[in-house]
Order: structure tokens, then C-alpha cells, then sequence
């Protein structure tokens, strides 16, 4: 059996939450995906959780505001049509934590994914032309998921909201 493997996510307020998640499911209805909670990455492959509990539990954050750069869509599956986000002082310190604390390199690139599913570029540059997103979501917590498995197993494993 292959080793455990946890991502960090950074996770949104409450009402950007409802307002992905309905972009999600109707994605993953429509193209047969796997649905998922929506999230930005802020780093994987963790095998250490105890160690990630304890970063978080250091951590004295509040929410902040991340701004889509774009929409952009590729061939990688975790990838497929995904929101850009712009680099800020609060996506850098909070990789850079993580990225210190683990020895494993990790690709940081902030991004929303919208849908994880195989499919041509033609069907993946229409369904980006008919999406209308917003510009602005706001972060309020971070999450640490058991990312192992096919995407339906997934489970969040500890979770810390911030407060104003």
C-alpha cells in the first residue's frame, strides 16, 4: 500500500464557497467529473501531519482577499480549467512556511481548480468561454486533506477557520 499523502489548502469564506461549489457541480454534472470542495493548493505531498497541525495551530492569520489573474486551462487533470490567482504577501509567507518546515519541492503556482476531468482543448476553451467569474475571493481558513486516493475519498482531516 502506497504512503499517505496530505495537501494544504488554503479554503474559502462561506459565501465563495457556495458561489465555486455550484461552478464545480454543474461542471462535474455536466463533463461526468468528480466533484470536490474548492480550494487553492498551498502545498502537497506532506507525510508529516502532526508536523502541519502544529504549523497551523502556530499561526495567527486573518482573512484575506486573493485576486483571479485568469482563467487558463491545460492538459494536467488536477489542472483542467482552473482560476489563476495573483502572488501577494499572504499566499508567499504562508508557502514559505510550509516549504520550510517539509524537504519537498513543491511547484507553488495559486490557483482555483474548477473541474478535474481528461478532455480536449477545443471542449475545455468553450466551457472556459461560457464561465463569468468574479474577480476577488476571500480566504478564511486552511485545511489539511488526505489527498491519497481518487478524489471522491478525500478527506479533510483538520481544518482552522480565521476570524476578523
Amino acid at each position: 500500500m502506497s504512503q499517505s499523502k496530505y495537501s494544504i489548502w488554503l479554503i474559502p469564506g462561506e459565501k465563495d464557497q457556495n458561489y465555486l461549489s455550484q461552478i464545480i457541480e454543474s461542471l462535474a454534472d455536466n463533463y461526468g467529473a468528480p466533484s470536490f470542495e474548492p480550494h487553492a493548493t498551498l502545498f502537497n505531498s506532506i507525510q508529516d501531519i502532526e508536523s502541519a497541525k502544529t504549523i497551523i495551530s502556530q499561526m495567527n492569520y486573518k482573512p484575506f482577499q486573493l485576486k483571479m489573474s485568469g482563467l487558463n486551462q491545460s492538459e494536467n487533470i488536477w489542472k483542467t480549467i482552473f482560476l489563476e490567482l495573483e502572488i501577494d504577501p499572504h499566499l508567499t509567507l504562508l508557502n514559505y512556511i510550509f516549504d520550510q518546515a517539509f524537504d519537498i519541492k513543491y511547484d507553488f503556482k495559486p490557483h482555483i481548480s474548477l473541474i478535474y476531468k481528461k478532455m480536449d482543448t477545443q471542449t475545455r476553451e468553450s466551457i472556459m468561454s461560457s464561465l463569468e467569474l468574479k474577480n476577488t475571493y476571500l480566504i478564511n481558513g486552511i485545511a489539511i486533506v488526505d489527498t491519497t486516493g481518487p478524489v471522491i475519498t478525500w478527506n479533510k482531516l483538520h481544518e482552522v477557520f480565521w476570524n476578523f
